[in-house]
């Protein structure tokens, strides 16, 4: 078992409003995590336009973007896979729920 340690969140809401675009970040660390619901979408841009247009499934998308402008392709990988494993994760367990 793991030792608990204390963490600083910080979380700015350009809009002033909590379900609009936030981006969150632990102060420590080098990423920085941007939520944009669909809604906010051109206000996001980046990559999810071609997600916009092929995938329906979707409505809140999350970008971890470096601090420091470090992330190697390797870095994009593993998040996109961990993502992609919890996302499989809730999926059974919300299936589990629903029976």
């Amino acid at each position: 078992m793991t030792t608990a340690t204390a963490k600083t969140i910080q979380i700015y809401l350009p809009t002033g409003e909590p379900r609009c675009i936030g981006i969150s970040e632990i102060t420590t660390r080098i990423v920085k995590a941007v939520l944009i619901p669909r809604s906010d979408l051109l206000q996001g841009k980046l990559r999810i336009d071609s997600h916009n247009k092929t995938k329906t499934f979707w409505k809140t998308a999350i970008i971890c973007v470096s601090k420091t402008q470090n992330f190697t392709q390797a870095h994009i990988r593993y998040l996109e896979w961990y993502c992609i494993q919890r996302a499989k994760k809730v999926g059974s367990t919300s299936e589990q729920q629903s029976k």
